[in-house]
């Protein structure tokens, strides 16, 4: 059966779609990392890069590395989900090191998805760079993005915004690079909404079966920062807008990405709108 890795910026809700799709008969959560596969390679880490960024494409797809990406994916009669945020910086070298990978891009109203990626950032819990040379003020959370150093200095809603701006991007040039058939869209909000539908739907895109009893309502997951209903985000949403203004283009590129494999998609507008449950 096929690994089905969920790519998203962070703070779009990977984690509740990767709990709601394992409730599924069949279906598990990997126990093995394909990041900590690319990490095991001496020169793909990204401190061996020069602390580019954790950016890898089809192109880096070494016999050596995709050795270690086949070696972590698990063969099993089972289902199984991975979800970790670099892998999205990473979907061109996973597709090519495995040809039975598909993908789910998960996405959430931007407005949304950067508010709660600053609260993410100003609670310390995701710092993943630590001791970037002469950065300062909130230590860099998620995936070390191309340009981090143009953003040294700048407004965090700035930096999250420019953070989900280049990961959506880089998700959606490796995803237009694979058959369709290896790829599907998600909404957070519809998740939300019925979880049972939106995994069931998913799983039919993908040419895989979903069944199962689903968690009613779904629990906050263990990445949430603030409780559902402090509506926390709500704090940076004019700092947010702003610096989310000037990518328009790409916030109009992945709806109209969503709407190609998915007709009738709706969700994930720019605009503002009641919070879903779940942060």
């Amino acid at each position: 059966m096929p690994l089905v890795v969920l790519v998203a910026p962070p703070r779009s809700g990977a984690t509740l779609l990767s709990l709601a799709l394992t409730q599924g008969e069949g279906w598990a959560a990997s126990s093995s990392s394909l990041s900590a596969a690319v990490d095991s390679i001496a020169g793909f880490r990204t401190t061996d890069r020069g602390l580019a960024s954790d950016r890898l494409t089809a192109a880096d797809a070494t016999p050596e590395l995709t050795a270690a990406l086949q070696a972590a994916a698990p063969p099993s009669d089972e289902v199984f989900v991975e979800w970790s945020a670099r892998s999205s910086m990473q979907v061109g070298l996973i597709a090519q090191a495995l040809p039975d990978a598909k993908f789910v891009f998960l996405t959430r109203r931007p407005l949304m998805t950067v508010s709660s990626s600053m609260v993410a950032w100003s609670s310390g819990r995701f710092v993943s760079q630590p001791d970037l040379p002469d950065w300062w003020g909130d230590r860099w959370s998620f995936p070390l993005i191309d340009g981090w150093r143009e953003l040294i200095g700048a407004p965090l809603a700035q930096v999250c915004a420019t953070q989900w701006n280049t990961i959506t991007n880089a998700i959606l040039d490796d995803l237009a690079e694979l058959p369709p058939d290896r790829w599907t869209v998600s909404c957070f909000e519809s998740l939300v909404e019925d979880p049972a539908a939106e995994v069931t739907r998913i799983a039919h895109d993908l040419g895989l079966a979903w069944s199962g009893q689903m968690l009613d309502p779904l629990p906050p997951t263990l990445t949430c920062v603030t409780p559902p209903e402090s509506r926390a985000w709500r704090g940076n949403a004019s700092e947010a807008m702003t610096a989310l203004e000037p990518r328009e283009t790409t916030v109009m590129r992945m709806l109209s990405a969503a709407q190609e494999r998915v007709p009738g998609f709706t969700g994930a507008g720019s605009r503002p709108s009641p919070e879903a449950p779940h942060p």
